[in-house]
């Protein structure tokens, strides 16, 4: 573990937008405490924008796991599935803030590249 002196009241300066993505199967840090510490620090502050969204099937680097130990990452051949919905709530949370924040920017202006040409096609 790393301690950061401070880390509480350095999480409390955070004044610009956070989305904070979790995988409930996550075995190297403990996604519950981390979603507390965040919500009690980033998202304390007045007008703040902490934003959480978790994902059940999923291990810390946001891919689908069965197991999600160590062995099943050792044997597992070939590229792993995203978290499903991983990369469709990290497009819409943009999408939010952009238009929430009322930019010249229209989201229809946007060219988003779809989700395939981000992943590969499978």
């Amino acid at each position: 573990m790393i301690y950061v002196p401070g880390f509480r009241q350095i999480l409390k300066t955070i004044r610009c937008p956070v989305l904070a993505l979790f995988g409930e199967r996550d075995s190297v840090v403990d996604w519950r405490s981390t979603m507390a510490l965040y919500m009690e620090t980033i998202g304390s502050g007045v007008g703040a924008d902490l934003a959480v969204k978790t994902f059940p099937s999923c291990n810390h680097n946001m891919l689908q796991c069965r197991t999600c130990g160590v062995r099943e990452d050792r044997e597992t051949n070939g590229p792993r599935q995203p978290c499903a919905g991983y990369l469709d709530a990290i497009i819409t949370w943009i999408k939010e803030r952009l238009v929430s924040n009322s930019q010249p920017l229209s989201v229809r202006d946007l060219d988003v590249v779809s989700i395939s040409s981000i992943v590969g096609e499978r």
